[in-house]
């Protein structure tokens, strides 16, 4: 095991979904990834990159004609990179090479149309983009003390923030950027999204002086005649002028003087907690909310392939997020965890390990289809060390560019 037992939202929610899979893929379990990547490119991954370009903090108040290209540049840098990355393991296809042009001038058409409305739009500042979030997971029965595996090992959550804004009220706001097909996301999914709730906790971990106020749902809508209209090799690319002259910010503005004590808006009160977990069982009971303040969508604005939801969040909420990963923390740390699997046919029918687990089932020895098909990450996939500032992190953080390259200087270690 490495110096850290390190806690992904991503491999939390493969643990809940199927446990076999979890063990084959966690980086604190076997580690495996594919040799073949499984697909030529992340076309919802490159719409990010290219939205923390657009929302990158040292450009805030800059216009949004200088920025546009820019962030462009970034959705068209991540997807040749993921190219280039399958292309060094095998060669694309006829047809993979038409699917990857068709989805490089279909991310240009919906960033296009996303800017153009997002111009007049956005009245707030950008305060981090593209973000780490790496945080203790605090002891619940013991203020003031971190969980640790039975080994001594620290945990800690390691997530990936998409944006943090303060908005005109100086209100803090966590942002999830999301790609939707043909139709809008569903409001209930909204309250319910626990991975929002952990980011905001986290947030407000690791930066005390912050109360955030919920989550802002930014959906960019795709539906077949778009795809259609880029896989004829139309083009929908409109003028950064056109937009330009709605737009609210300008280079002599400034950046508004914020309010980093907490969220006027939000008010403090007394602080809610929960009961605490059963430590003799082990586990987190599922606790009723006793009170009137709930999570609720609390503003909406957009157009036919633009929405952007405003869910507020309860006080009492934050807590709860925190004891699900502290429910979480007391499953996955013992060494002996249950990996039994949970099959069913959605889930195994896209699972990369479908085939090492139909031999495990069998009772087959599953090492010849390890070596062969799958292999271990690398240290160049993934820098345990100095996580959150390490140089190659930074090398690779979109919001920063992704420079090739960065001043070697920064040198600083956790633990």
């Amino acid at each position: 095991m490495s110096w850290t037992f390190v806690l992904r939202p991503r491999e939390m929610e493969s643990f809940w979904s199927c446990r076999r899979a979890w063990d084959f893929e966690s980086r604190v379990r076997q580690n495996y990834v594919p040799v073949t990547p499984t697909r030529v490119f992340d076309f919802e991954k490159a719409m990010h990159v290219g939205l923390a370009v657009y929302y990158f903090p040292a450009m805030d108040d800059w216009n949004r004609s200088i920025v546009r290209p820019l962030a462009l540049q970034g959705f068209e840098r991540a997807m040749r990179d993921d190219r280039t990355g399958y292309e060094e393991t095998t060669s694309l296809t006829p047809e993979q090479d038409a699917d990857w042009n068709l989805f490089l001038t279909l991310g240009h058409r919906v960033l296009n149309r996303y800017f153009d409305w997002a111009a007049p739009a956005d009245d707030f500042e950008s305060i981090l983009a593209d973000e780490d979030i790496w945080v203790p997971v605090l002891d619940p029965w013991n203020p003031g003390l971190e969980l640790g595996t039975p080994d001594g090992h620290p945990i800690r959550y390691f997530g990936r923030l998409d944006q943090l804004i303060s908005d005109a009220q100086d209100e803090y706001w966590v942002v999830r950027h999301r790609v939707v097909w043909d139709d809008w996301g569903d409001d209930q999914a909204m309250l319910d999204d626990d991975e929002a709730l952990r980011c905001q906790w986290a947030v407000e971990t690791s930066y005390p002086q912050l109360r955030v106020a919920g989550t802002i749902y930014n959906e960019l809508r795709v539906d077949r005649a778009d795809v259609d209209v880029a896989g004829a090799g139309g083009d929908d690319v409109r003028q950064a002028a056109e937009s330009a002259v709605r737009d609210l910010r300008d280079m002599t503005r400034g950046v508004r003087h914020l309010n980093t004590r907490r969220s006027p808006l939000t008010p403090a009160g007394k602080d809610l907690t929960l009961p605490l977990p059963d430590e003799d069982l082990n586990r987190v009971y599922e606790v009723p909310i006793q009170t009137d303040d709930r999570d609720h969508l609390s503003q909406r604005e957009g157009n036919d392939y633009v929405r952007r939801t405003w869910v507020r969040r309860a006080r009492l909420s934050v807590p709860k997020a925190h004891l699900q990963i502290v429910d979480h923390v007391l499953e996955v740390r013992e060494p002996d965890v249950d990996v039994s699997p949970s099959p069913s046919e959605e889930k195994c029918a896209r699972c990369v390990f479908l085939k090492p687990c139909k031999a495990l089932n069998e009772g087959v020895d599953i090492a010849p289809i390890m070596a062969s098909e799958y292999r271990k990450r690398s240290a160049e996939d993934f820098e345990e060390e100095g996580l959150r500032w390490s140089p190659n992190r930074r090398a690779q953080r979109a919001s920063l560019g992704g420079r090739a390259q960065r001043p070697g200087t920064v040198n600083f270690r956790w633990g």
